[in-house]
């Protein structure tokens, strides 16, 4: 183990990491669809219709896990795209942030079929919450005081990132309270917080959008994205 207090410069290192947890988040995803049961055989069209309306809550939580899973798994290959080193720490802050991600098809399934119970929403909220601030921190270790990454990476890059991460956490935190909060949809009832939840998508879309229109103004025109280094060379052939 080279460098100080016991980071590694080894590249194929920092790659281990990402394909172990390219392998958890890709099982983490697939156990979603575990809750969506086929309706069972003998039935008439109105009667699977009915039936696959009482799945409606399943599909949603299904929906809802499949994108936030997507979006950390994402905000991972962006925060590894700029890891230049690793060394312990980092490994445990990662594998916290994994454990969070294999405990998530837990809170969407008890979700998916207690949706009107404020405890069902309160957890989903709680885990997806703990998630975040486990991906913040990873990014926040990382990218402080140049310990794992380039020195020189623009501030405003770092901030970016920083920025993303927190999304997640502090929609999701600030939804805990409104739980308990039910607004009329449609012939049901649903909670606030559940809607709150619904705001991150057009969030992130805005931050993004904000960044892309911010980024002439970057030494080199130079902006985050999801593609590596080398992608970008490629592409701009």
């Amino acid at each position: 183990m080279g460098g100080a207090r016991g980071r590694s410069h080894d590249p194929m290192r920092v790659e281990r990491v990402v394909f172990f947890s390219d392998a958890v988040f890709a099982i983490a995803i697939t156990l979603l669809v575990i809750e969506l049961t086929v309706p069972e055989g003998g039935m008439t069209g109105p009667q699977l219709t009915r039936e696959l309306g009482r799945l409606g809550p399943k599909f949603f939580s299904f929906g809802l896990s499949f994108w936030v899973i997507g979006r950390f798994w994402i905000g991972h290959h962006l925060t590894f795209q700029y890891l230049k080193r690793w060394d312990p720490p980092m490994l445990w802050i990662n594998l916290l942030l994994l454990a969070c991600i294999v405990f998530l098809p837990f809170p969407t399934a008890v979700l998916g079929n207690h949706i009107a119970l404020p405890v069902a929403v309160r957890l989903y909220a709680a885990s997806v919450t703990v998630t975040g601030l486990a991906a913040t921190l990873l990014w926040w270790y990382a990218a402080g005081k140049g310990r794992l990454v380039d020195e020189d990476l623009d501030p405003r890059l770092r901030r970016f990132i920083l920025l993303r991460a927190l999304t997640a956490p502090v929609v999701f935190g600030l939804s805990i309270p409104l739980v308990t909060v039910q607004v009329p949809v449609g012939v049901g009832r649903i909670s606030l917080a559940i809607l709150l939840w619904l705001l991150l998508i057009p969030l992130v879309r805005l931050l993004v959008r904000l960044v892309v229109l911010e980024q002439r103004r970057w030494p080199g025109g130079h902006r985050p994205t999801s593609h590596p280094p080398a992608a970008r060379d490629t592409e701009g052939r």
